[in-house]
């Protein structure tokens, strides 16, 4: 249940906090620091006083109202966002009233942290959005949304897989590929297209993303990064996933994971070499059968 009183702050503390969020940029580390510690504090009154604010009129109030609400109350301990429900109907009237680019990005990220799969399709219809910031804004949003296996999800992630910028590219491989488990032979070939790309956390994205599927397409790349020592994370995490291993469990060293790789995959029935090759033509990531 959320709180409904607030015994951290006084109200004059939960004042000045307001205050502290109203600045001209709304980048500011004072202005994150105070709706941070609003959001943390939640409460009835931090609540209502925040919804106020979104219903002002006044658009730094507003911005404001919307980066508090989006994850009030919402901890560790607690990893839901309170009045969720009193909250979205406020912040898809903001994002459909033709707001500022920085509201439209706040309101595309409150959507997904309120966890309302009934905003998949507003979110989805920014994905064209001129604004790259926008578009990485829907990227992010999307991820939260990727175990629910929506169809416009996958869909608006996908078409932003290949987008121009690469941030863009990079979360939406991200949400889709690792945060996600969809499958289809659509995917696989998306996710293969990145490992291609050049911008390396969107590569190291796609690996990860594959290796998790089980698709040995992810060998390549991932025996060049298991060179190296210290072992990248993104390598541990894909070769865990080959090896079924817990990644939180793993101390083997970025050696012992390549051995142990070439051990069960490092060559096909037929005896191709799979360790230092991509396996071609084969969505299903499965040695192929004598010829």
């Amino acid at each position: 249940m959320p709180k409904l009183d607030n015994n951290e702050y006084s109200e004059a503390d939960i004042d000045a906090l307001f205050v502290r969020t109203l600045t001209d940029d709304p980048e500011d580390d004072g202005r994150w620091e105070a709706i941070n510690s609003l959001r943390r504090a939640g409460g009835r009154l931090i609540f209502d006083r925040a919804l106020a604010w979104c219903n002002s009129g006044d658009s730094r109030k507003q911005l404001s109202g919307v980066d508090i609400v989006a994850q009030i109350g919402k901890t560790v301990e607690h990893p839901v966002t309170d009045y969720a429900d009193e909250s979205y109907p406020i912040v898809e009237t903001l994002l459909l009233g033709n707001p500022s680019d920085e509201m439209k990005s706040s309101c595309i990220a409150a959507l997904s942290h309120l966890e309302n799969s009934a905003a998949i399709p507003l979110i989805c219809s920014f994905r064209g959005d001129s604004d790259p910031e926008i578009r990485l804004s829907v990227a992010h949003a999307l991820g939260g949304f990727s175990l629910m296996n929506d169809h416009q999800a996958i869909d608006a992630l996908l078409e932003l897989m290949r987008d121009e910028d690469e941030r863009v590219r990079d979360w939406a491989t991200f949400g889709l590929g690792v945060l996600g488990d969809a499958d289809s032979p659509t995917i696989r070939e998306a996710l293969l297209e990145r490992l291609s790309d050049n911008y390396p956390d969107a590569r190291e994205e796609a690996m990860v993303a594959l290796a998790k599927r089980k698709d040995l397409r992810a060998l390549r790349i991932l025996t060049e990064l298991l060179q190296a020592e210290p072992i990248l994370d993104c390598a541990e995490e894909a070769a865990c996933y080959l090896l079924d291993l817990e990644k939180a469990d793993n101390h083997k060293t970025a050696a012992e994971l390549l051995v142990e790789l070439h051990s069960r995959y490092g060559e096909s029935k037929d005896g191709q070499v799979l360790i230092t090759a991509a396996v071609p033509d084969n969505p299903a990531g499965r040695p192929s059968d004598p010829a």
